[in-house]
């Protein structure tokens, strides 16, 4: 099971543009699955972002590990900001015991949120084994302040992986709106582009991928629940005037790489080029389905 805090507002530093839940959990998934090929056991699991079964999923796989989710909120106004020890979720001795010594580990651990400011995470340096973050990059300005602000806190040769939205996103959507009445969306980073940014980060080894999702949307009243609050305040009638049965691709873009501080060429320049590995999906992309 999984417990929330809902004591929080959007942080300023964020879009407010949220993808409809059932892609959170989708994304969160398929990070999940992501894990099949990693030799890693982690200690300590923080993710920030969006999803909550997956999280589950996730700490299922890894039953003995603590960990820690946060929503990307602000603290409210007159709040204490979270320390370190404050906000560690399910770190206590009796939360590891309760998971050594579970009768069924295939059940799910219980799972943590936590609220707070993503590029301020309340985690000890170093501390981290394996990092998430699940659609939360694309609403952010400058996403590389988020993978600079995170890199610290991974563990050494700890790895983090991502999911966040590609270009071709809502790209039907789009198309269907006129173009100079069509409401500010946040910037979709081609993986190129982040896989650059983790090179000059000097994140290790990443890895960058892609898979296109495509949706049917029978109805207008189920496009508007999902992405109505992307068209702004006349969603009704911007997507009253879309035919129907209308079809909207998503991206998704996943990204991993390592934590290393330990350079094994400390004379080479650090502004030199490091490759990056484009691993495309292999099989035909499956197709996700909402509520008709």
């Amino acid at each position: 099971m999984t417990a929330h805090s809902n004591n929080a507002t959007t942080h300023p530093a964020l879009s407010a543009l949220r993808p409809p839940a059932w892609l959170g959990a989708e994304a969160g998934e398929r990070l999940v699955e992501r894990l099949e090929y990693l030799r890693h056991t982690p200690a300590r699991i923080v993710w920030v972002g969006e999803g909550t079964a997956w999280a589950d999923s996730l700490a299922t796989r890894y039953p003995n590990a603590a960990c820690c989710g946060y929503r990307p909120d602000e603290t409210p106004a007159g709040s204490a900001p979270l320390s370190p020890s404050d906000a560690a979720c399910d770190d206590s001795f009796l939360a590891r015991l309760k998971k050594r010594f579970a009768k069924d580990k295939r059940k799910s651990a219980t799972v943590s949120f936590r609220t707070a400011d993503p590029l301020h995470l309340p985690e000890e340096p170093g501390g981290i084994d394996l990092f998430f973050s699940n659609l939360l990059l694309y609403r952010a300005a400058d996403p590389t302040q988020l993978l600079a602000a995170w890199q610290p806190l991974l563990a050494e040769d700890a790895p983090l992986f991502f999911a966040t939205l590609g270009p071709d996103t809502l790209k039907e959507l789009k198309a269907a709106l006129a173009c100079d009445s069509a409401p500010p969306w946040p910037p979709f980073l081609d993986m190129h582009d982040l896989g650059d940014i983790l090179v000059r980060l000097r994140y290790a080894e990443p890895v960058m991928d892609m898979q296109m999702l495509t949706v049917r949307y029978e109805r207008p009243e189920t496009l508007r629940t999902d992405w109505g609050p992307w068209l702004g305040l006349d969603a009704a009638e911007r997507i009253n005037a879309i035919p129907f049965p209308f079809t909207l691709t998503v991206e998704l873009v996943f990204g991993h790489a390592w934590r290393v501080t330990r350079l094994a060429q400390p004379q080479q320049d650090p502004r030199a080029p490091r490759p990056i590995v484009w691993q495309p999906r292999p099989g035909k992309p499956q197709e996700p389905t909402t509520p008709q």
